[in-house]
């Protein structure tokens, strides 16, 4: 968990270090939450010393999950299924009453 202005996540940490030189005492230090959908908080060392902090301050994320599609405005495949069968038997009935 790391903990930020706008609250506390569940995050993966990416090093980023100098092309092929992980040894450095220079890199950067990324979490990344898939709840935020972006960084949440960074670092960037040099020889082994904080040079700069970012850390994200609140946010607002539309990507789509689980809940919000079932909260949707959009029809589901239930109601839309009901409409096709009601648009069948009455395409039935018209061509059985002539």
């Amino acid at each position: 968990m790391v903990s930020v202005p706008a609250g506390s996540f569940s995050c993966y940490e990416i090093r980023e270090y100098p092309v092929n030189d992980t040894n450095s005492s220079s890199y950067n230090i990324f979490y990344l939450s898939a709840e935020v959908g972006n960084v949440v908080k960074s670092f960037s060392y040099n020889n082994g010393v904080v040079s700069n902090e970012k850390a994200l301050l609140s946010f607002h994320y539309n990507g789509s999950n689980h809940e919000s599609m079932n909260n949707s405005n959009t029809p589901g495949f239930e109601f839309i299924s009901f409409v096709a069968s009601a648009l069948i038997i009455i395409l039935i009935r018209r061509c059985l009453i002539k």
